[in-house]
């Protein structure tokens, strides 16, 4: 091993050409040890390559399938880690002296929130003093990079941003449902940080030293859905080639995270009631049952009353999920907290491009608060960021904005808020209009669901 390190260490050439493209690249022995990486993994990963010299590629990546020296010793007898694709690549090439390419999925956790990624992957066969090896090649592999700088700046209670009293009042709400183990259903429009939530109810309880798993059921087609949740065994439906742990298994002792929960068809709903009460299910296609410890804290942009009364979502389910209700603000119900969010975004986004930190002009300022901001927190980090892009680092301006966004005047916006003002009779007649639909309702008189479930709670 010595001989082929001080081989690349004592080449120009080959250092040169080993620390400076652009892909990842690892040496590894017939094992699939690491015996060397590139400089890509050790800026990418922020890692020192000498603490990996000697583990596996799946532990450089942070494979949740090797979570721990136990796991790790019984790496080889695990199915996923027998079909691992790394772990194929480099035993193809060394085995049958060919080249191997093709792509690869891995789950990986990044400070104990699991991501699945994706990358291409090559592996090369090479000989040495009559011992083989590979060097393996992962391409577009930079996303962690991206997942490691998010969880910094966008993980735990700290990095709620906001003055207004309901961000006040909803950081005193997670650290209270944080000490408890019951389900809590986090309810929102879209962009308003449901999963920001979420992670910092996880990280103040007492399982934050455990796993964190995001799941969008939206975001996954149903009949994928339920293996996805809760496993399978080979041969249970066509193209299941291996048995596969779900993401309830990846979170025991942990938290799971069902985003968009009020897409779930009602077979699924029926199993997860029964994980709900009794902490156990079946992978499909298995008889045994599996028994695990999870926190479920889930999220909806829905009104999950009006699905229950629809027909749509499990009325047992929803007693079950709904013990902690959190309700998120729209953004334009703290603009207020504007300021405080863009300035927060402008710092982010250029200290990681390491750039200068520009400031906002007042004109553009006043245009940003003015916004109906629809899209909430989300929309203003993407605006924020394409303004960035605009003003190439320096004052953000009136022009640097997105021009859908320039076109609404807020004097425009501060009449159109004018004439949604709610009264009791403005909403009687939406309620009715919408049939009940409170959600329906909301949007009928441009308000946010959270506002008018305030001012319907105050008539009573």
């Amino acid at each position: 091993m010595n001989q082929v390190l001080h081989q690349i260490k004592d080449n120009p050439l080959l250092q040169a050409v080993f620390n400076n493209v652009s892909c990842g690249i690892v040496l590894v022995d017939k094992e699939r040890n690491i015996l060397a990486l590139n400089s890509v993994f050790e800026r990418t990963l922020g890692i020192s390559s000498r603490s990996l010299l000697g583990k596996k590629i799946g532990e450089l990546l942070g494979c949740v399938h090797l979570k721990g020296r136990v796991a790790l010793e019984k790496c080889c007898l695990e199915n996923e880690c027998q079909e691992c694709e790394i772990r194929k690549a480099a035993l193809y090439a060394i085995t049958y002296n060919k080249p191997y390419q093709g792509n690869a999925a891995i789950v990986v956790s990044v400070k104990n929130v699991t991501h699945h990624i994706s990358f291409q992957l090559k592996a090369v066969p090479f000989s040495f003093a009559g011992e083989r090896y590979a060097v393996v090649l992962l391409q577009n592999f930079t996303k962690l990079k991206a997942l490691k700088q998010n969880l910094e700046h966008f993980a735990g209670i700290d990095s709620i941003i906001g003055k207004h009293q309901t961000i006040i009042d909803l950081k005193e709400l997670i650290k209270e449902v944080a000490q408890y183990d019951f389900p809590v259903v986090i309810q929102g429009e879209s962009g308003t940080g449901k999963e920001l939530v979420a992670l910092a109810i996880h990280q103040e309880s007492r399982r934050a030293n455990q796993m964190f798993v995001p799941v969008n059921c939206a975001a996954i087609p149903h009949g994928l859905l339920e293996s996805e949740l809760f496993g399978h065994v080979k041969g249970a439906f066509t193209g299941a080639l291996k048995d596969k742990k779900g993401r309830f298994e990846l979170a025991d002792g942990g938290t799971i995270f069902l985003d968009e929960i009020g897409d779930l068809d009602f077979n699924i709903q029926a199993k997860l009631l029964r994980v709900l009460q009794e902490g156990s299910f079946e992978r499909l296609g298995s008889t045994e049952t599996t028994r695990v410890d999870v926190r479920v804290i889930s999220a909806t942009n829905k009104d999950l009353q009006d699905e229950v009364e629809a027909g749509r979502f499990r009325l047992d389910l929803y007693y079950r999920l709904c013990v902690a209700p959190v309700m998120l603000p729209s953004l334009r119900e703290r603009k207020s907290d504007i300021p405080l969010l863009a300035k927060y975004f402008v710092d982010y986004f250029a200290k990681a491009e390491d750039g200068q930190v520009p400031k906002i002009s007042k004109g553009a300022m006043e245009i940003l608060k003015g916004h109906s901001w629809r899209g909430n927190v989300r929309e203003l980090q993407n605006v924020i960021q394409f303004s960035l892009m605009k003003s190439k680092g320096k004052i953000i301006k009136k022009e640097h904005l997105p021009s859908y966004i320039t076109k609404q005047s807020e004097s425009s916006y501060t009449s159109y808020s004018r004439t949604k003002k709610l009264t009791k009779k403005k909403v009687l007649q939406a309620l009715e209009k919408a049939k009940g639909n409170k959600q329906q309702a909301a949007r009928e008189l441009g308000v946010a669901r959270s506002t008018l479930y305030r001012f319907l709670k105050n008539l009573k």
